[in-house]
């Protein structure tokens, strides 16, 4: 039951990934690419929303992993806890970056 629910909700995080992919490289400009120096970061846009997106998918990763490494093998409770809370983290993420970048049925 649980491996199964794991499955579904990993299945709609993918496939809003894919689909806000599409979205927002059909609305790229082309233009001049300059490097971009540590000050000049971007604030806002598809650029700005991945890179955030990244740093909350791989925190959550890596706490999911310390949380299993530090459970003892027969916690059954501290494992699905662990899950939970990854899977919590990696659905607010992706919902997040969905917002950000402005993917429809987004709400004000």
């Amino acid at each position: 039951m649980w491996t199964r629910f794991q499955w579904i909700v990993t299945t709609m995080v993918m496939a809003l990934a894919m689909q806000g992919a599409g979205v927002s490289a059909r609305g790229a400009d082309r233009t001049a690419l300059e490097p971009q120096t540590k000050d000049e970061q971007q604030t806002e846009g598809p650029g700005y929303c991945w890179d955030e997106y990244v740093k909350e998918a791989v925190a959550a990763w890596d706490e999911w992993a310390d949380c299993h490494d530090n459970r003892a093998w027969y916690d059954i409770i501290a494992s699905v806890t662990c899950d939970l809370i990854y899977e919590a983290r990696a659905i607010g993420a992706a919902a997040w970056w969905a917002k950000c970048v402005g993917l429809p049925g987004r709400t004000a």
